[in-house]
């Protein structure tokens, strides 16, 4: 009972740090902003919101940390057999349907910040990068490549890029019809890489003479 009240007063504290920064975000800009507003907005110590949030980028790319456990337990604990692409459709289908639920207008708010600030668009792309570094991992194992060979990078720079895309969509878009139809892309993208690729496996590679 009373880790549960500690866990509720934690959860609140960091929500209450995390919407008023959004809130300055938006009002002042990033770069405009200090952590030390973000603070007073939030009525907490400067300590304690560096307690939740080490810095001022974390309070933007918060949940990514999750997201990259998610998936790589997801790759992980795949059922024998299960192809990758087939467990990052699903974990993709999970992070939409997140990202488009009315109830955390959020992401649509962060994912507007970040594509106005050329230096957070530079570290979502880095960040990002970890994502296709595990999928493509994953890939190569199942085509006897190195992780880093062509067809796991090719696969997996596609898988990102629909993340990508569908998250953009979005962000401009809500409902579930929108949901859905992002989804669509991002089915039909992966499986055209994919059958892309078995051609290529299939097919012997051509050097041309010089």
């Amino acid at each position: 009972m009373i880790s549960s009240r500690r866990e509720r007063k934690k959860s609140r504290t960091r929500d209450g740090i995390l919407n008023a920064a959004l809130k300055l975000f938006a009002e002042r800009g990033f770069d405009k902003t200090t952590v030390a507003e973000i603070a007073e907005e939030a009525d907490v110590a400067l300590s304690t919101l560096f307690v939740y949030f080490p810095s001022k980028d974390d309070l933007v790319f918060h949940d990514y940390t999750a997201l990259q456990v998610s998936l790589r337990k997801a790759l992980d604990e795949r059922p024998e057999g299960k192809p990758a692409i087939d467990v990052f459709r699903a974990w993709i289908e999970e992070q939409v349907v997140s990202f488009n639920n009315p109830s955390h207008p959020r992401h649509r708010v962060i994912q507007k910040l970040i594509e106005t600030d050329e230096r957070l668009l530079a570290q979502q792309r880095r960040r990002f990068g970890y994502f296709e570094e595990q999928f493509a991992i994953a890939v190569a194992g199942e085509f006897g490549d190195a992780p880093d060979g062509l067809r796991p990078r090719i696969m997996a720079g596609a898988a990102i890029g629909a993340m990508t895309a569908a998250f953009t969509y979005l962000r401009k878009h809500t409902g579930t019809a929108a949901r859905h139809s992002a989804m669509e892309h991002v089915v039909q993208a992966l499986k055209a890489a994919e059958q892309a690729l078995k051609r290529m496996s299939a097919t012997p590679s051509k050097i041309p003479r010089r």
